[in-house]
């Protein structure tokens, strides 16, 4: 009896320690590999993060984070004419986001703190479940890994205690398909964690992008049944066709043959799609809008 009272005193003592991490400290860093909307540049950099300051807000002290986005190489500048501002509040292990268009109103983003088993849902509204909690050495600072999985789709993300989720602190996770981007975290650092590299290509990498060699025609579009897609230039292979709901979900995957061109759309719901065709190592996308 003695050892369960100590065994619960030490997970409560330590589930305490880390609620108190503080988040975001003055002078954290965060690289992100960047993927731009789809409707944008193919091009592929990369993003970067400082907290900043202290700011009052609603009562409140928030951290104020800066963010840029690079596309083409350039000398590291944050706060420029292209930065963006938020501000994040913490309380205990608990990150929220002030919206500035509701004034009195904090979003909650995540938390630095889960326990493997419960449930969490996001600023869209999905459920998670905590399906792994692990413990990490990086740069000798104890760092820890949550996977969250779908309650539906059984999709995952990953939330660090410290650097918050892998695609980016302010973005809807786990990643819309809207002309938004799409980041996936490289490195962090900060006063107390020397920098922690979290990918293999350098923390500024511009990435570049393969080409197509080919276009794609949808018709029609908007449809209720049948599409119809017609493949423009040369391809050495068959493509790949993948089509994803308004939530990000893969909800039809299909290898097409030499010469298929036509897609059944009569079984989805309707609302907007995205379809992609992968082929000879580029990706081609199209919205598709089912009534």
């Amino acid at each position: 009896m003695k050892n369960l009272f100590l065994s619960i005193f030490l997970s409560f003592s330590a589930s305490l320690a880390w609620s108190q991490v503080e988040f975001a400290p003055l002078g954290a860093e965060w690289y992100y590999r960047y993927t731009p909307g789809y409707t944008s540049s193919p091009a592929r950099g990369f993003a970067y993060a400082q907290s900043i300051g202290d700011t009052l807000l609603a009562g409140r002290v928030c951290k104020k984070i800066c963010t840029n986005s690079f596309t083409v190489p350039t000398s590291l500048t944050n706060c420029g004419d292209n930065s963006v501002i938020n501000y994040i509040y913490q309380s205990a292990d608990s990150i929220f986001r002030y919206d500035p268009y509701a004034p009195t109103y904090f979003e909650l983003l995540f938390r630095n703190n889960f326990q493997l088993g419960e449930s969490f849902t996001t600023v869209l509204g999905k459920k998670w479940v905590v399906g792994e909690v692990e413990a990490l050495n990086l740069n000798n600072s104890p760092v820890r890994r949550f996977r969250l999985n779908d309650m539906i789709t059984g999709d995952s993300i990953y939330i660090y205690d410290i650097f918050g989720p892998e695609t980016g602190i302010f973005e809807r996770f786990p990643g819309e398909i809207a002309d938004v981007p799409y980041l996936q975290l490289r490195c962090y650092a900060d006063a107390t964690v020397s920098q922690v590299n979290l990918a293999a290509e350098p923390c500024n990498a511009i990435l570049g992008a393969t080409e197509p060699r080919f276009s794609l025609n949808i018709f029609p579009n908007p449809t209720n049944e049948v599409i119809e897609l017609e493949f423009v230039g040369a391809l050495a292979e068959s493509p790949n066709i993948k089509l994803y709901d308004a939530l990000g979900r893969k909800v039809l995957e299909e290898r097409f043959d030499q010469g298929q061109k036509r897609l059944n759309l009569r079984n989805m719901a309707s609302g907007f799609y995205l379809l992609t065709a992968e082929a000879d190592g580029a990706v081609v996308q199209q919205k598709v809008v089912k009534y």
